[in-house]
């Protein structure tokens, strides 16, 4: 497994913090962000980085992560955040 380079992992970081003030509710899978959440120069970024870099924002307690019935994981904005905005 690689690590992202620390450039690379900023701006990872930075879309989907951007992404999640411009839309508190959004919620969606790691292809899902991949597709959406990025910006067009970062929607080729590798999964395992992008899943490298959730991992880390759920760690920091920036992001939610949630397991649905079927298995599937969604991220989403703080709870209580989105609440406040």
């Amino acid at each position: 497994m690689t690590t992202p380079d620390a450039n690379h992992r900023d701006l990872l970081i930075s879309a989907i913090t951007l992404y999640l003030r411009n839309h508190p509710n959004a919620a969606d899978s790691l292809d899902g962000i991949m597709q959406w959440w990025l910006p067009q120069q970062e929607s080729t970024a590798d999964e395992n980085d992008l899943q490298q870099v959730l991992d880390y924002l759920v760690a920091k307690k920036a992001i939610s992560r949630s397991v649905l019935p079927d298995g599937n994981i969604i991220y989403s904005s703080k709870e209580d955040d989105a609440k406040t905005k």
